[in-house]
């Protein structure tokens, strides 16, 4: 499997312990660190595993704090990421023939890298049941995508030409007047009517949900285009990029701009 394992200073020494077992039985492991006794943040190592499960093509994801609940909380924010607390024998397996969860969280200060050890492969070797947990794995996925981001406001042509008139009304291009008389004397505005034809030209569906699909941008995207000379990378303004191709970027002396 590819595993993406990654710790806090709490961790460190589980992880080092894990990374060697785990090269042992044939795995592809990237550590994202940390790699030192110096005090940082769970956060930022939790959200790279988690992205890499989520986003940048790893099987499973593994983490490593002081206790292991901050970690899974964080993974969990992660679109795609079932993030489970490796506790015992009963609830690793659990967790995956349960939840199909692809990545699993410690505790350094909890119990010992050999233990830890014991429940990771245990985890690694459970398959997903699949049957009457599939629903419920559904309805959490029903959770998640009605927290995502993205409006569910109606975007209509009304909607549209109200705003625009707004705009204009604010600028002092029109006079204001009462709403009725505002929206018969200036429904032909010129402006009003290209801002509603760009708006569809962009690809906004009008008198529809507006998408909430995201492009993201992940690692391999940062060193294709390092591969290919650039030095600056544009992306969509609505852009996710992940951490790992945050820093792979500078390492790179990769720009990224938003547009």
């Amino acid at each position: 499997m590819k595993i993406i394992i990654g710790s806090d200073h709490g961790g460190l020494e589980v992880k080092e312990f894990l990374k060697t077992k785990l090269a042992e039985k044939g795995h592809q492991v990237t550590d994202v660190g940390t790699n030192g006794k110096e005090s940082v943040d769970y956060p930022d190592f939790a959200q790279k595993v988690a992205e890499g499960v989520a986003f940048g093509g790893f099987d499973r994801g593994i983490m490593i704090d002081a206790i292991g609940n901050a970690s899974a909380i964080t993974a969990n924010k992660v679109p795609g990421v079932r993030a489970a607390v490796a506790i015992n024998e009963f609830s690793v397996i659990s967790s995956r023939e349960h939840n199909n969860a692809n990545v699993l969280t410690m505790g350094g200060q909890l119990f010992s890298p050999a233990y830890y050890w014991q429940l990771t492969d245990i985890w690694l070797n459970t398959e997903y049941a699949g049957g009457r947990h599939q629903k419920r794995l559904d309805k959490i996925a029903a959770v998640e995508q009605k927290y995502l981001g993205g409006s569910q406001m109606q975007v209509t042509e009304e909607l549209i030409r109200t705003i625009v008139l707004k705009v204009l009304q604010e600028i002092g291009y029109i006079s204001t007047a009462s709403d009725a008389a505002f929206r018969q004397d200036t429904a032909q505005l010129p402006s009003a009517q290209v801002a509603l034809s760009e708006i569809k030209t962009a690809g906004m569906n009008v008198a529809a949900p507006m998408s909430t699909k995201k492009k993201v941008i992940v690692e391999s995207d940062i060193i294709q285009a390092v591969r290919a000379g650039q030095k600056k990378l544009t992306v969509p303004l609505t852009s996710i990029i992940t951490q790992l191709a945050l820093d792979a970027a500078k390492d790179a002396g990769l720009v990224i701009e938003r547009r």
